[in-house]
C-alpha cells in the first residue's frame, strides 16, 4: 500500500529488497552530482551494518519513491527516532545540547535526518517535499516534537526546500569533519 503516490511516483516504506539501493545511496558524494547509474563501490561489513540498521532497528525509518512507470527507484529518505540524552550519542548530540536556546532537554524525543537523496531527473518535482512530509508523519506518530536535518552549505536550493517547510537554521559551521554545514530544525506541533 502507497503511504503517498501520484500519477507518476509512489513513497512507500523501504524493504530489505531496497538494502543494495540504500547502500548506493549513501556512497553518492553529499551535495555533488553523480550517475545514477555509477556502480557500487566496495562496501565495509560497518557500513553495510550501518545502512542495514535503518530497516532493522526499532529507532530507524527509511522511505523509497518509487518511479511506477520506469520501475526503478528514484528517492530515498533515511532518519533515526532518537531520545536525547539517552546513549547513541552522534556528532549532532553535542551542539543540540549546547545551544543558547533549549530545543530540546534530556528525554525528549526527535528525529534526525540521516540521509534525503531524490535523483536529479526527478528534482524539482516535489519528490525531496514529499519524503520529508512521509517522515513528519511518522515523526508525530512516534511523539517525535522537532526534526533535526543539516547539509552542505553548498546546498543553497535543499537550504532553501528546509526553509520553506518551516525549519529554520540553528547553526553553521564544520560538524565531523570541515566541510561547513547548515544545521536545521522543525517544531512539530
Amino acid at each position: 500500500m502507497a503511504e503517498h503516490s501520484n500519477d507518476m511516483t509512489t513513497i512507500r516504506s523501504a524493504h530489505p529488497d531496497d538494502l543494495d539501493f540504500m547502500l548506493w545511496v549513501d556512497q553518492q558524494n553529499e551535495g555533488q552530482p553523480s550517475e545514477y547509474d555509477e556502480p557500487m563501490r566496495e562496501m565495509t561489513d560497518g557500513q553495510r551494518a550501518k545502512i542495514t540498521e535503518f530497516l532493522t532497528m526499532e529507532d530507524g525509518g527509511a522511505w523509497v519513491a518509487d518511479d511506477l512507470v520506469a520501475k526503478k527507484r528514484v528517492g530515498l529518505v533515511l532518519c533515526r527516532f532518537r531520545v536525547l540524552g539517552q546513549g547513541n550519542e552522534t556528532p549532532t548530540d553535542d551542539f543540540l545540547c549546547g545551544l543558547n536556546e533549549p530545543l530540546l532537554s534530556d528525554g525528549a524525543r526527535f528525529c534526525e535526518v540521516f540521509n534525503l537523496w531524490v535523483h536529479p531527473d526527478y528534482r524539482r518535482q516535489r519528490l525531496a517535499t514529499s519524503l520529508k512530509l512521509q517522515l513528519e508523519t511518522e515523526s508525530r506518530r512516534r511523539g517525535v516534537t522537532l526534526i533535526y536535518t543539516n547539509t552542505e552549505l553548498a546546498n543553497t536550493h535543499v537550504i532553501a526546500l528546509n526553509e520553506k517547510m518551516g525549519y529554520r537554521k540553528i547553526r553553521q559551521g564544520p560538524i565531523w569533519n570541515d566541510v561547513i554545514r547548515v544545521s536545521l530544525v522543525k517544531q512539530l506541533g
